[in-house]
């Protein structure tokens, strides 16, 4: 999916979320690698658990240069992931895998921009099962730039 002018991450992500046509819904960033077995974990993960709406992964940080120079961890279990709210995401955002018709009924809302993650899981942790696959299968491109919120969500 492309937009002809940037609509901004809220915009983009419920453009998406419109246009899919899939069971599941993977978030991803442009500049970030996806390990190869990120989505079939995922999807087998939930396919073997129907009660859990919302997947995640741990992941790594690399740099400019794709040296990994962290790595970011969650724990497994629904309980121990929203322990995490309200200061942090209970997964990395862009690297869940949800249910399509979650992401359609929570949606992501414009006045929380830059925390619409945060949002998203508090507005629905109450109503819905939360994972984490004890595997890195995701990466995140460090900048090099000081950025507080992307390094705690």
């Amino acid at each position: 999916m492309n937009n002809s002018k940037n609509l901004g991450i809220v915009k983009s992500l419920n453009k998406a979320i419109n246009v899919s046509k899939g069971k599941y819904i993977a978030r991803t960033d442009a500049d970030d690698i996806n390990m190869p077995k990120r989505f079939q974990a995922q999807v087998e993960f939930l396919e073997s658990h129907p009660k859990v709406d919302a997947v995640g992964t741990n992941k790594y940080i690399f740099n400019d240069n794709g040296d990994i120079i962290g790595e970011f961890t969650r724990p497994p279990s629904h309980y121990e992931l929203i322990s995490y709210l309200p200061h942090r995401a209970p997964l990395f955002p862009a690297c869940i895998m949800a249910k399509a018709e979650w992401f359609r009924y929570y949606r992501y809302r414009h006045e929380y921009y830059r925390s619409e993650d945060r949002d998203l899981f508090l507005r629905s942790y109450n109503y819905s099962q939360f994972a984490n696959i004890p595997q890195t299968l995701y990466a995140y491109r460090d900048p090099g730039i000081p950025n507080l919120r992307k390094l705690f969500l």
